[in-house]
């Protein structure tokens, strides 16, 4: 149920879910059985004192309660339950290993987030932009919105402006090469 077809033990959701649908009708047949039992119990015991001679109450109970009848309805309660119970924590397995692999996507998703960020501080994107090693200017033409230049060790002006965007720092859309119309300052 939880291995992909390649038997790699990797959870697989799909199997999960199918696992969960096929046994709903089970589990909700065992819960039904369960409780039927559990009613027709206080029925029994009623027909039960009913049949007793005795003129006491807790005569006629005491007579219910140690009736053959009335055992083996306890037997078949005791076994619905262990069938209700073992489909429930079944299901619940199941539902476990969907948020397991919920888990473990998001943890992807966040290496891999990981991964791209660190090749793209060694060459950033065409929207990215660095005034020196400490500081980042975005790109005003991508992200819609003009930044500042922080510029280290107190440096007032930079070297150059990008003439396609006029934002100081280095112009990672063309990579230096003044393709862009960077123009000295």
């Amino acid at each position: 149920m939880d291995r992909h077809a390649d038997g790699s033990g990797a959870v697989d959701p799909n199997a999960a879910v199918d696992f969960i649908v096929s046994r709903a009708r089970k589990f909700a047949k065992a819960k039904a059985e369960r409780v039927y039992l559990e009613e027709f119990r206080k029925s029994k015991k009623a027909l039960l004192m009913a049949q007793s001679d005795a003129p006491a109450a807790n005569a006629r109970e005491q007579y219910a309660y140690s009736h053959p009848d009335y055992l083996a309805l306890l037997e078949g309660l005791r076994d619905a339950i262990e069938e209700e119970e073992a489909l429930r924590w079944q299901l619940i397995a199941a539902q476990a290993r969907v948020e397991v692999w919920r888990s473990q996507e998001a943890s992807n998703r966040n290496l891999d987030r990981a991964a791209r960020r660190t090749t793209s501080s060694t060459r950033p994107s065409a929207g990215t932009w660095r005034a020196s090693s400490n500081s980042t200017v975005r790109c005003a033409m991508r992200r819609g919105r003009a930044r500042p230049t922080t510029l280290s060790r107190g440096a007032s002006t930079p070297a150059w402006r990008c003439a396609r965007t006029a934002t100081a720092g280095r112009c990672w859309a063309c990579m230096g090469s003044g393709a862009c119309g960077r123009s000295s300052a």
